[in-house]
């Protein structure tokens, strides 16, 4: 006679097979993850380069924006100085402006980049959630804004070069536009991460107190 299998035997081997998902799943994951992180790092690595052959030809860094200050100028409404400057000097966005430096637009997209319903420009956006870019960032940043990237613009308006930062190694000039990109899951404040082109070029994956203390760093 042919033996076949039970029922208990196949619903053992149905839960064997579903224990061993659950372990693997969130391995697998974190590996995916982390290697669009190594991704996003080397982008910035290279749009870091581009500034840094910018810096030596023009003596200063990109005079550009992000979306948030081109497309929301509002999230500067404290600050008329800003506001005044933002409407009375036409600025392209810091990835147009160093087109000329970075062939490959792919350079400007985070692998892990599916959008966001109101970005985090720190600590301005942190300040006032509702303000600023309202979507649609879908399916991502990159696809609307033409960059995964956000620029500290405060650069632009003191012309400042990497020789006039007091603190270059300290301060962000541009990083991941959404800090849940890097995190696992849509998590609390504290939990989100942002991969980090810092003054000196150099590029680190920060958790959000270092970002807020990046942009604690002064421009002057």
């Amino acid at each position: 006679m042919k033996r076949a299998f039970t029922l208990i035997e196949i619903l053992v081997v149905v839960a064997i097979i579903s224990l061993l998902a659950m372990i693997l799943f969130p391995a697998f994951m974190t590996a995916r993850g982390s290697a669009r992180s190594i991704s996003c790092v080397s982008n910035l690595k290279q749009i870091g380069l581009a500034m840094a052959l910018y810096a030596q030809d023009y003596d200063h860094f990109p005079r550009g924006l992000d979306p948030s200050d081109k497309y929301a100028a509002e999230i500067w409404s404290s600050w008329a100085d800003v506001q005044e400057f933002l409407a009375s000097t036409p600025l392209l966005q810091s990835d147009q402006v160093l087109g000329e430096y970075i062939k490959n637009p792919g350079v400007w997209k985070c692998p892990s980049d599916t959008g966001f319903v109101y970005p985090e420009k720190i600590p301005y956006m942190l300040r006032n959630p509702v303000t600023g870019i309202q979507g649609p960032t879908k399916p991502s940043c990159f696809e609307e804004f033409g960059t995964s990237y956000f620029y500290r613009t405060d650069i632009t308006w003191y012309n400042a070069s990497p020789e006039t930062l007091p603190n270059p190694g300290a301060i962000n000039v541009m990083f991941d536009a959404f800090g849940d990109w890097h995190s696992s899951g849509y998590l609390g404040w504290s939990q989100k991460r942002f991969n980090t082109l810092f003054g000196d070029f150099h590029v680190k994956n920060i958790s959000m107190e270092q970002m807020n203390e990046a942009w604690g760093v002064s421009v002057q």
